[in-house]
């Protein structure tokens, strides 16, 4: 017998190909598998929800535990205060930009520059300072650019696909080779953009140094109020204006 935990993320075809690897013969044909699941019925193997997967029954006590433990998400409003929310608009100013020059590009560049852009937005998100050392590290290769031409080819980004299917430092290296291949060509474009890195940076260093952060003083209240422990984890996952949103997760047993 054969367990496996297979993703379908909404492609028949490529989840055919994976089962294929269980049995060629069965999973020949993805019309095989759009009919299993227009019946609601397979023979050869089971859909379980991950919420619903287990351990194998303890030998002594034949008990079972969950394998994902249940989460709780609340929302949290906060606000930013005047420093903060200057850097996040400055900030999402310098992305759309970004990002409209890369729906203009058709190439193999805009594509890795709207992938780029859309970490950045995620890196700030999650820490202010990730951020700061990503746009650290853009910048210098910006600086780079300037004095030395840029490669002849770039790299394949066709693993951008099944980037959520790799091993941590493969995700890494792809993401630096993308955002490498997110830098653009042209020295007028380059020396502006360089300007408008410099100043965000400033921006975050300043913030760091002074040590304050409106979100993590309101994760400390609502931790403080709901007497939770261990510590959960937080992250900003939307905002508008001058008002954020505090994605709050508490895992439970």
């Amino acid at each position: 017998m054969v367990y496996g935990i297979t993703p379908h993320k909404g492609d028949p075809d490529n989840f055919c190909l994976f089962l294929q690897l269980l049995d060629r013969d069965v999973y020949g044909d993805v019309r095989s598998l759009e009919e299993a699941i227009r019946r609601h019925h397979a023979p050869f193997y089971l859909r379980r929800t991950k919420e619903a997967l287990v351990t194998f029954p303890d030998p002594e006590t034949g008990q079972v535990r969950r394998l994902f433990t249940h989460r709780e998400v609340r929302t949290v409003r906060f606000d930013l205060d005047g420093p903060e929310f200057a850097f996040y608009d400055a900030l999402t100013g310098y992305i759309q930009d970004q990002s409209i020059r890369a729906s203009l590009d058709p190439s193999a560049r805009g594509r890795a520059l709207g992938f780029t852009m859309a970490m950045y937005q995620r890196r700030f998100a999650s820490s202010l300072h990730a951020l700061r050392l990503s746009l650290e590290r853009r910048l210098k290769r910006l600086e780079e650019r300037l004095r030395e031409p840029p490669p002849a080819t770039l790299p394949d980004l066709s693993r951008l696909e099944e980037i959520d299917e790799l091993p941590e430092d493969e995700v890494h290296r792809l993401e630096e080779e993308v955002e490498q291949a997110s830098l653009p060509s042209e020295r007028e474009v380059i020396r502006q953009e360089i300007e408008a890195l410099r100043g965000l940076i400033g921006q975050a260093r300043a913030l760091e140094e002074r040590g304050v952060s409106s979100k993590l003083n309101r994760l400390r209240e609502v931790l403080t109020d709901q007497n939770i422990s261990p510590w959960p984890y937080g992250q900003m996952i939307s905002s508008r204006k001058h008002s954020c949103m505090l994605n709050f997760r508490c895992w439970t047993g």
